[in-house]
């Protein structure tokens, strides 16, 4: 089922915006006189021009990285004191033509939040941050300013056995973690924040406040795990709290290299996802300094748990399960839920006032990433890690290994949009962090972390390869800077944070204008809805991950049939029997459009097709290498960005062979699709016969190719 009234939902401001700084000035002032019809806000208004700005800018910031003279600032700061502020803020907005960028607790990893390259205003919800816990449902109603740390505060403070499934960190805003799932310690025993949501309140992008009622379920499935603020302000969550026990236990127990650290955390990839739900065992890796072995540094690995129960019924099941690791009853710490929370955080347990504190004891510079893994990773693939750490830009680098299994296992991909269920044994956090005097170097950190990024490429979940939404990475995709995002563009990033659920997430294609401008924005890349408002096609059906377009249009008796592809893909779809083809990793010839028997490409110059491309994606070198295809017909490489594509011309032989790169097949299973010529082989690969491909069964499709036109290795 496809949301059908997101377009009108969806939260995103769509600007082409090209002016002088007089003309912004103007904008900004026409802003400010707008929010002057309605005075309750006016005092929660901030511009450079107050003495308060930049403190109220820089109180939120969590990553250091975005604080630099260079990084776009708002042109007003709002901190609403209620839910009724808000609606102003969005007519005004949109009469302007500013961005809105929302922020609960600033720990959005790319400063989404709080940083656009269009002009833009910040909505901060700080002065939102009100919790009632009713101890008798078990619910909790919790306005997005408020932290995690005092949501657990205030939940403990009215009952000592009921908790909540969220994250480590404190100071996090409750507003951006629900929204894009949230875990932590309890994900194996209740999954994630987003599971226990059962309510909430929104202001939509026409200014009118809703709740689960009147929002509709497809509004209320999209802000859990989507992204929330995609499709609005949400000004409250209502969420079921959890059972807890009167007492936990706790353990973390550190090993280094010299100590089978290798060894061991190739034998957790085993233990970890396949425990009993009440235990969760996750692995921290350091770089620590090494006297042994004649070397200086080594690699320290913390195995950090928590039980749901005593000592004494935990000694036994670690024996059982991993005794490798070597636990004993000296290691474990027997305490209450709030203390481990504390815990856990690296806070005494016995401070727990320290959970209503919004401010960080350091605040970082970093760079983060996330994989997630779904086999067991070799120990010489370990080793190659390790060796990443020795370098110097790894001195305060971190690699988070938090096991999946349990109750993650049981909830359906497809119950919110975070689909990172079954099939994950763990997910992986990259981080890498510098100082304020090593500034002139974050381009070497963070060329570091691209690369283990790219080390950890054979070991980790591909096609596509995951990433968890909440440690957002424009690395791997980002929407425009300025007007339009098409689906396909924005699919190179959804696809990756959503799976199949992206393709639920926007406005069905087909239905919505063709360039529409809604007005309004999310603090993130997930600008769904009319960003992806592309003009009508003629087939419903659509294949996802295109990060640039490709259309291949026939002679005008081929009118109906539309092929689009990009660099990453082909896309082909026959309105007669809504058939779908995305090709990648093959060179192929492309068959007469149309054509359902897989015949050999015509060579009619009167029928001949062109293919225009534009190039959307950053340029890495394996991208580069991929247009060779498009290089050796058209004579030029497609261009990055704007600009005007290269064409390949009419009367060219389509004969010869163009290189494209996944392999991904939609098709009816009652009607036969389009087949395709495989170069040298002589043979039709049809589409009926390639069920599994949808699966992302890929395996099974690359025994069914011919010699020679199997995958590339090392893709994505």
């Amino acid at each position: 089922m496809k949301i059908q009234s997101i377009s009108t939902l969806s939260f995103i401001l769509l600007v082409i915006f090209s002016c002088s700084s007089a003309a912004l000035a103007d904008d900004h002032d026409d802003f400010l006189e707008c929010l002057q019809n309605y005075p309750l806000i006016s005092n929660n208004t901030y511009t450079p021009s107050n003495a308060s700005y930049t403190s109220i800018l820089r109180f939120s910031i969590q990553n250091l990285r975005f604080t630099s003279d260079s990084t776009p600032k708002p042109h007003v700061i709002i901190t609403p004191k209620h839910e009724s502020q808000i609606p102003p803020v969005i007519y005004c907005a949109k009469e302007n033509d500013m961005e809105i960028r929302t922020r609960s607790g600033g720990h959005n990893y790319e400063a989404l939040s709080y940083v656009s390259h269009v002009p833009f205003v910040i909505v901060d919800l700080i002065n939102l941050s009100e919790i009632t816990v009713n101890v008798s449902e078990k619910t909790a109603w919790v306005e997005p300013g408020a932290t995690i740390g005092s949501l657990y505060y205030r939940i403990a403070e009215k009952s000592p056995i009921l908790g909540f499934p969220a994250g480590v960190c404190p100071t996090v805003g409750v507003g951006g973690h629900f929204s894009g799932g949230g875990y932590g310690m309890l994900l194996r025993k209740y999954g994630l924040a987003a599971d226990q949501v059962i309510d909430a309140r929104i202001v939509d992008v026409n200014g009118r406040i809703l709740d689960r009622k009147s929002m509709g379920e497809d509004l209320f499935w999209a802000i859990r795990g989507g992204g929330g603020a995609s499709f609005g302000i949400i000004t409250a969550w209502k969420v079921q709290l959890v059972d807890v026990p009167e007492m936990v236990t706790v353990f973390t127990i550190e090993k280094t290299l010299e100590q089978n650290a290798t060894r061991l955390i190739h034998r957790w990839q085993y233990v970890a996802p396949r425990l009993d739900k009440d235990l969760f065992i996750r692995v921290l890796m350091t770089r620590a300094n090494s006297n042994q072995n004649g070397r200086n540094l080594t690699v320290r690995a913390a195995f950090n748990s928590i039980f749901f129960g005593g000592v004494d019924k935990l000694l036994p099941i670690m024996q059982e399960k991993f005794p490798e690791l070597g636990l004993v009853r000296e290691d474990c710490t027997e305490m209450s839920w709030i203390q481990s929370i504390l815990y856990f955080a690296g806070i005494p347990i016995d401070s727990r006032e320290v959970l209503l504190n919004r401010t960080q004891p350091r605040t970082p510079y970093f760079k983060a990433k996330s994989d997630y893994v779904q086999k067991p990773i070799p120990e010489y693939g370990f080793e190659g890690l390790w060796r990443l750490f020795y370098e110097p830009e790894a001195d305060e680098s971190e690699v988070i290994f938090s096991p999946y299994g349990g109750r993650m296992d049981e909830i359906p991909a497809s119950s919110i949009p975070f689909p990172h269920r079954a099939g994950n044994l763990y997910k992986i956090q990259h981080l890498v962090y510098w100082q304020a005097n090593e500034v002139q170097d974050t381009d070497k950190y963070i060329s570091w972390i691209r690369r283990l990024y790219s080390y950890m490429a054979p070991y980790v979940s591909n096609s596509p390869r995951a990433a968890y939404i909440n440690y957002r990475d424009l690395d791997i995709g980002v929407n425009n800077n300025a007007g339009q995002t098409s689906y396909a563009q924005a699919s190179v990033w959804g696809i990756k944070y959503f799976k199949s659920n992206f393709d639920r997430l926007p406005p069905d294609k087909t239905d919505a204008p063709a360039a529409p401008h809604v007005l309004g924005s999310g603090p993130s890349p997930l600008d769904m809805g009319a960003a992806f408002a592309a003009p009508t096609v003629p087939c419903s059906n659509k294949v996802g991950a295109l990060a640039e377009e490709v259309l291949v249009a026939g002679a005008s008796d081929l009118v109906g049939n539309i092929i689009s592809a990009d660099a990453y893909g082909l896309e082909a779809t026959n309105c007669a029997t809504e058939n779908l083809v995305s090709i990648r990793g093959l060179e192929v010839n492309l068959p007469p459009i149309g054509n359902t028997s897989g015949g050999s490409p015509t060579t009619n110059s009167s029928e001949q097709a062109m293919i225009i491309s534009h190039a959307t994606e950053p340029d890495h070198e394996a991208q580069d290498s991929s247009m060779d295809g498009f290089e050796r017909v058209s004579g030029q490489r497609g261009k990055r960005g704007r600009g005007r594509p290269p064409v390949i011309p009419k009367d060219h032989n389509l004969r010869n062979h163009t290189q494209i790169f996944e392999l991904r097949v939609e098709t009816d299973a009652h009607s036969p699709g389009p087949g395709l010529v495989i170069p040298e082989a002589n043979s039709t690969w049809p589409l009926q016969a390639m069920q599994n491909v949808a699966n992302e069964n890929w395996a099974n499709c690359v025994n069914d190719l011919p010699p020679k036109h199997g995958f590339s290795e090392g893709y994505p």
